[in-house]
């Protein structure tokens, strides 16, 4: 589960349905619409493709998705060296995925300003504090 706190406008989140963006934040209830389904059953390969679905969702329902290296090529990030050191645009940030680390870093050039971002709502929420856009997956 996701504590309420955590979510914005905009933020996707794992339902019973598929993957969803949030559009409404209740007391009770997260209002979503259906943005995506991810398919992990081929090796290694994710798909997003366009499913559609609207209605609310309890907190306890919902699920964070967890950040790999697919996604963040989903959300445009490049992986310009191949060393596991993945930039988006011309914004002057990187996310890192150490060897046997649990989760990825956020560092801008040799610092580490937080590490342990491990679910896409974490990054959505990090990228919208330093830029004020959203963070969205590209279309295929």
């Amino acid at each position: 589960m996701i504590k309420p706190q955590e979510l914005r406008i905009g933020s996707n989140v794992n339902t019973e349905l598929g993957i969803a963006e949030v559009i409404g934040i209740y007391e009770d209830v997260v209002d979503v619409k259906g943005v995506s389904v991810i398919d992990n059953s081929s090796e290694n390969k994710i798909s997003i493709s366009t499913r559609s679905f609207d209605g609310c969702v309890e907190y306890e329902k919902i699920q964070p998705i967890p950040l790999t290296e697919e996604i963040l090529l989903k959300f445009g990030f490049e992986d310009k060296s191949k060393s596991k050191n993945f930039y988006l645009g011309n914004f002057r940030f990187h996310i890192s995925k150490p060897a046997n680390y649990d989760g990825f870093i956020f560092c801008n050039g040799y610092d580490v300003i937080t590490d342990r971002i491990k679910y896409v709502h974490q990054l959505q929420n990090l990228y919208f504090a330093l830029t004020g856009e959203g963070l969205t997956f590209k279309k295929d």
